[in-house]
């Protein structure tokens, strides 16, 4: 079972995001502390800044709405999509997101993608 980050989703879109938001903030304070990283930053404070960075962002280009829809997807790609089954884990793209953000890079424990 895999959280469906599209618009078809019965979840509403404030909780997906919430959701989003609080497994990247999780998963990246377990991959600092796997490196022996120890951050500046709380899970709560890793939420806030996640909100006000990326999905201020959003919201400021594109309005409320499309903002939102757009910050879900990408906070969606950020984290392994088994985050109902198992712990988040960031995927490569959310290990450089928050590499940027705050400043420690760390690596994915999500396997890499199939290519065929």
């Amino acid at each position: 079972m895999t959280l469906d980050n599209g618009s078809a989703s019965c979840i509403p879109l404030e909780v997906r995001t919430a959701l989003f938001r609080r497994a990247i903030a999780e998963a990246y304070l377990a991959a600092c502390a796997v490196k022996g990283v120890a951050l500046c930053h709380s899970l709560d404070s890793l939420q806030k800044l996640i909100a006000s960075d990326i999905e201020a962002l959003f919201v400021k280009l594109h309005g409320i709405d499309e903002g939102m829809e757009i910050a879900c997807s990408l906070l969606g790609e950020m984290v392994a999509p088994n985050i109902l089954l198992a712990a988040p884990q960031l995927t490569a793209q959310g290990c450089n997101i928050m590499a940027e953000l705050c400043g420690v890079a760390v690596t994915s424990s999500h396997p890499a993608p199939t290519l065929h």
